[in-house]
């Protein structure tokens, strides 16, 4: 694995870094944020939550529009989103640590960055 440098405790396997849990690329130094939707009617409503480094958190929505909502319905699967939500009075406020603040996605990302 000569040249290949993996991080955040990745390991090179043939030319290729092996990610730990949490993260991804091409030399792990991205984050690999899984989501959730919590306190919806159905499963495809809800409050944001995302999981890093094994401990869920909550996303602060000051900023969230149609953009961030279209690249979390995409996370899960969906194809678009319906409408994005702003205030804790709808689906409850979360607790915990919020983990993302300021989201400003331009709706083509494969997955909310931090």
């Amino acid at each position: 694995c000569s040249g290949v440098v993996c991080s955040n405790g990745g390991f090179c396997d043939n030319g290729y870094c092996i990610c730990t849990e949490g993260f991804k690329g091409a030399n792990c130094n991205e984050y690999n944020i899984s989501v959730r939707l919590l306190n919806g009617r159905n499963s495809s409503e809800g409050r944001i939550e995302v999981l890093y480094r094994g401990i869920w958190g909550t996303v602060c929505d000051d900023h969230w529009d149609y953009n961030d909502a279209k690249v979390v319905c995409q996370q899960l699967g969906w194809p678009d989103a319906v409408s994005a939500v702003q205030g804790s009075s709808r689906f409850g406020q979360g607790s915990g640590t919020i983990w993302l603040d300021d989201v400003a996605c331009s709706g083509e990302e494969s997955s909310l960055q931090w």
